[in-house]
């Protein structure tokens, strides 16, 4: 099946000239109608209504990647929107502005105008689901969204641009998105390029514990908009509890009954009492919605966000993928404090995957590195057990332009053996952070049997409130180590 859309909710429009004072784009006015209202772009969607230019992302012409540092902050440089739009000739726009950063002629600027909204397909308490040879070109929002669901395979799924209409972007959103879902999720064979956020994303939504309405009851709400007329629980499911501020486990539950309140709020009849240290603005997890996930054999192409970003508690194993992300290749993290959107992350397995120079080529959300691991928590209590625990990063490639390979913090048990690491001169680097690895909070680290080329920049291994003794390396060839 291949589905797609005549008129896309983003436009794209090639670079025809430019200089210090105005830069002229090439538009399709079937594909994407426009108008210029008191010298300002808006896109015409929905029979009429009218979208206004919001953010922009730069398509290299011939790559068909991102280019670098024209991701979440935008390719234009402070102040674009400033600009002063005047038609030239039909399909032509002429933006009158000093723009601060230059987009390079015949690229593509791929431009934003409406928010997300419908997924592409939505796959709801279902189970032994298959996705298979499903080339996806365009949706509203995110391409798949499964919810609440079970045993999954996405095999041959492409969320990619359609190349015979010579376009550069895909969906509107995420590629694929995983939710509050159980057992065994695959996804093989899978294609994501071209996307305006992740590629793919596999988490579980908490809770926020609103009230001790009794010794076995707990008023809870929903904190994502998103999540407005979630069925998060039933009867027998298995519950944890978390500290907000550490995450840390504080007990089980399971779950008697639920009595909604309205489309956020409902009240949660135990089976067992309130353990007494659990209080309002603690988080709960389901248990039941923690999958054991198989990433394998897939292409995340470039995309304007992180490519593959996880939360389960079970095993995952991520092998023999090839990542030229934007942002981080890998991220696994939180957002406890945002939306509770993640938690405890456990046994995962990175192996015979190839990082190019693409990867973490602009500047995302907590993208600290190629592979990024990185809670949202305001505090980090040193006597508790670690978030992160158990991941392992083994016989893969990586080909970085930049400083950071590896960022980690919080974690028990990383390693990071027999990896090859080859310096790339493909673009210049601009990350903030000149450490090729940093652990913050960090134990039972292995840095062990890796290839580095004799270039690499940096050479440099960062430890913060991480004991030397909690390393164990045979780093040489002019690493060296700074701590703090």
């Amino acid at each position: 099946i291949s589905i797609d859309w005549e008129q896309p909710l983003i436009a794209q429009a090639e670079v025809l000239r430019l200089n210090d004072n105005y830069i002229d784009i090439g538009l399709d006015p079937k594909e994407s109608p426009y108008r210029l209202i008191e010298g300002k772009l808006f896109f015409e969607v929905n029979n009429g209504e009218q979208y206004e230019w919001k953010s922009t992302v730069e398509f290299d012409k011939k790559g068909k990647y991102i280019v670098p540092q024209t991701g979440e902050y935008g390719c234009l440089g402070e102040n674009w929107d400033a600009y002063h739009a005047e038609p030239t000739m039909p399909g032509i726009v002429r933006l009158h502005f000093n723009f601060k950063r230059k987009p390079q002629i015949g690229n593509y600027l791929i431009m934003r105008h409406i928010q997300p909204s419908h997924t592409g397909i939505y796959i709801h308490e279902s189970e032994n689901i298959s996705v298979n040879n499903l080339k996806l070109f365009h949706a509203v929002g995110t391409g798949i969204l499964a919810n609440k669901s079970k045993n999954l395979n996405f095999i041959r799924y492409m969320a990619i641009p359609n190349s015979a209409k010579t376009r550069y972007f895909s969906g509107s959103s995420k590629g694929l998105e995983i939710v509050n879902c159980g057992g065994q999720i695959l996804i093989n064979n899978c294609t994501f390029h071209g996307l305006m956020e992740e590629s793919a994303e596999v988490f579980s939504t908490g809770i926020r514990i609103d009230e001790i309405v009794d010794q076995d009851q707990i008023k809870c709400s929903l904190v994502s908009r998103q999540d407005i007329g979630l069925e998060w629980a039933t009867k027998g499911d298995k519950l944890n509890y978390f500290s907000v501020g550490t995450m840390t486990l504080s007990g089980t539950n399971t779950v008697n009954e639920v009595v909604p309140v309205n489309d956020t709020t409902f009240i949660l009849q135990l089976q067992q009492n309130v353990p007494q240290m659990i209080k309002p603005g603690d988080i709960l997890k389901n248990r039941e919605q923690q999958p054991e996930l198989t990433v394998e054999n897939s292409n995340f192409k470039s995309c304007n966000g992180h490519s593959l970003l996880l939360s389960s508690v079970n095993k995952a194993t991520i092998q023999s993928n090839n990542f030229e992300s934007s942002g981080s290749a890998i991220f696994i993290g939180t957002k406890n404090k945002s939306n509770y959107k993640s938690g405890m992350v456990a046994n995962v397995l990175i192996t015979r995957n190839i990082f190019s120079s693409y990867c973490n080529s602009s500047p995302y959300y907590n993208g600290e590195a190629i592979i990024s691991i990185y809670p949202e928590t305001p505090e980090i209590d040193e006597n508790s057990p670690a978030l992160f625990r158990n991941i392992s990063i083994e016989n893969n490639i990586f080909n970085p332009f930049d400083y950071p390979l590896l960022y980690a913090q919080w974690v028990e048990d990383l390693s990071f053996v027999s990896n090859s690491v080859t310096q790339s001169y493909n673009y210049s680097p601009y990350h903030h952070k000149q450490y090729n690895f940093s652990f913050i909070d960090c134990k039972g680290i292995s840095i062990r049997n890796n290839d580095f080329s004799d270039n690499l920049l940096g050479k440099i291994l960062f430890l913060k409130k991480t004991p030397k003794n909690q390393l164990d390396t045979d780093l040489s060839n002019g690493f060296s180590i700074e701590q703090y």
